[in-house]
């Protein structure tokens, strides 16, 4: 579309290890209907190595939570946005799960946090 931008920094994925919290930025310069959907994959480690296959019966839920937002010095906030489900789980049959769209009304920089919960 003419005029479209859309960059997310870094790589295009986010490596998280236990006990550590990462971030990653958004940046919509197209809002008109700009919408995204983000998604988790979780991978189990023995030392360097991937734990394949899973035990049986494990899965992780993970929540999508927004932190904040800003746009040219404006504080941009979650009404500024529509957040649909934000729970994904991963379960050793489907270790990506995927969240509801995240759908922005305006443009600007949103920081969000994924955390795993129990």
């Amino acid at each position: 579309m003419e005029d479209y931008t859309w960059t997310v920094t870094g790589t295009g994925a986010v490596k998280v290890n236990m006990g550590e919290t990462t971030e990653k930025e958004v940046i919509n310069s197209y809002f008109k209907n700009a919408e995204y959907t983000p998604s988790i994959t979780k991978a189990l480690k023995l030392g360097d190595e991937d734990v394949t296959p899973w035990p049986d019966g494990i899965s992780f839920d993970f929540y999508l939570s927004f932190v904040s937002g800003e746009h040219d010095g404006t504080e941009l906030t979650k009404n500024d946005i529509i957040m649909h489900n934000r729970e994904a789980v991963a379960t050793e049959t489907a270790k990506t799960g995927e969240f509801g769209k995240i759908e922005f009304k305006k443009p600007g920089t949103y920081i969000f946090t994924i955390e795993e919960v129990e």
